[in-house]
């Protein structure tokens, strides 16, 4: 008769065997899955990184979001962007921009199993610290640059020569005792539909805005061999009721006004 006992010995070595053959076989699939992991995860840390590097890419997704969504809003003082500079705004664009792709690289680095990848780990965490980081730093160059391009709006010449035509500009660049900074302008123009040589019209600006315009009657014209006078415009104490202009025309008028009284016209 068989020996039981051997046969039962036999059968239990034989299970313990391709129990630890299918432990094995585990081991080496799972082994896989981390290098295959581990790979995919070096290839979104190399993608993100040639991304951001490159510029174009954020710098395009940035200038998307912020021009054509409302993640962002315009300084309500800005009704142009003609005085807005890219240089300034570019940080703001490029950072809005990197913010997605660190997302997406933290979501790609943090998505369960977490185990046996640690490097990847860390970079996904701080992938995460660098969406808040950028995101605030966006911000916070978007509001600065967007504060200057509105200072710019009122404190440089508006180029009414390049749209209209003039007979000449007179500035004043204003300094008042507050710290405020305006460039008023008096630019000599000609009305529409006028048929004469000279210009027969005044248009104030106060930056880019314009806040008065004055016209001759019957065809008269402003002088332009005349010039203008000023008052003083040194800091302190100034106010536009204090700034006046005079100027001469051919049939010999006189329009006489000052910068509050141009706001007025």
């Amino acid at each position: 008769m068989p020996d039981l006992a051997a046969l039962h010995g036999q059968a239990a070595a034989a299970a313990l065997v391709e129990a630890e053959r299918a432990r094995q076989t585990e081991r080496e699939r799972q082994r896989a899955r981390v290098r295959r992991r581990l790979e995919l995860d070096r290839r979104f840390m190399v993608g993100a990184a040639a991304l951001c590097v490159t510029v174009l890419v954020p710098l395009g997704i940035g200038y998307f979001v912020m021009t054509k969504t409302s993640l962002l809003k315009p300084d309500p003082a800005m009704w142009t962007d003609r005085v807005r500079k890219f240089s300034a705004q570019f940080p703001a664009y490029y950072m809005v921009g990197v913010v997605p792709i660190l997302l997406i690289l933290a979501v790609a680095l943090l998505w369960p199993p977490l185990q046996r990848r640690p490097v990847s780990v860390g970079v996904g965490v701080a992938a995460l610290i660098g969406v808040l980081f950028m995101s605030s730093w966006a911000s916070g160059s978007w509001d600065s640059a967007e504060k200057a391009a509105a200072q710019r709006l009122v404190s440089t010449v508006y180029p009414f020569g390049a749209e209209y035509h003039t007979c000449g500009v007179f500035s004043f660049d204003l300094r008042f005792g507050s710290g405020m900074h305006e460039m008023w302008q008096v630019h000599s123009a000609q009305q529409r539909g006028f048929r004469g040589d000279g210009c027969n019209r005044i248009d104030v600006y106060k930056g880019w805005t314009g806040m008065g315009v004055f016209t001759l009657p019957d065809g008269d014209t402003f002088d332009p061999s005349k010039g203008w006078d000023g008052a003083d415009t040194s800091p302190g104490g100034l106010t536009l009721s204090d700034v006046w202009v005079n100027m001469k025309t051919v049939r010999g008028g006189d329009l006489h006004f000052t910068l509050a009284g141009a706001r007025n016209s």
